[in-house]
């Protein structure tokens, strides 16, 4: 059943280290499922691990986090890789919201011979690459700015063919708190960007 199949990693939104945030993207998890990728979302954090930086420049504060991060996805990749052999890896998606969209950023500029397509849901700190490749795609909320450099220019969009498109969805809707409405259109432009 798996062979062929597109696999997709996704990264949660900061949950305050209590659990249980892979689930809270299930509508665009199991959206993605049922039209045949191979879906892992990773649960990053644990109670015991060290709360996410506050405080200080946060794109140097928070990048032990995400570096940590990087791992996980990277230890989620090769267990994925024992078990189901036959996915196209070659076409892997990494994908996460806001913390976890820093994450998956930081992994695309660290890991581009493994990343076949970044989708960043309204990531806010870490850099997106400017590269083709990767294929680079960003909805972006309407209530919280990316911090300066985050976002390509003009120019960078023409050159490198990053597709940056903004929402009237709230930073803290993009989870399972999405109207239906707002569901409706997150589902329809990440499948769009996929199947391009």
């Amino acid at each position: 059943m798996n062979a062929n199949r597109i696999p997709v990693i996704f990264s949660h939104g900061w949950g305050e280290n209590k659990g249980g945030d892979y689930f809270i993207y299930s509508y665009l998890t199991e959206f993605l499922a049922s039209k045949g990728y191979f879906v892992v979302s990773i649960q990053h954090e644990l109670p015991t691990d060290e709360m996410l930086a506050m405080d200080g420049k946060l794109q140097v504060t928070r990048k032990p986090n995400w570096e940590r991060g990087v791992r996980n996805i990277l230890f989620v990749l090769n267990t994925m890789k024992k078990e189901f052999p036959d996915l196209k890896y070659r076409q892997l998606v990494v994908m996460g919201h806001s913390n976890g969209g820093d994450m998956t950023s930081l992994f695309a500029h660290e890991h581009p011979e493994l990343t076949h397509k970044v989708i960043a849901l309204d990531n806010r700190r870490m850099a997106l690459p400017r590269t083709k490749t990767p294929e680079i795609y960003t909805l972006r909320s309407n209530d919280y700015p990316a911090d300066e450099g985050v976002l390509p220019s003009e120019e960078e969009k023409e050159k490198y063919g990053m597709v940056v498109e903004f929402t009237t969805i709230h930073h803290s809707s993009m989870d399972n708190d999405v109207t239906p409405e707002e569901r409706k259109y997150m589902t329809e432009k990440v499948l769009e960007f996929l199947q391009k």
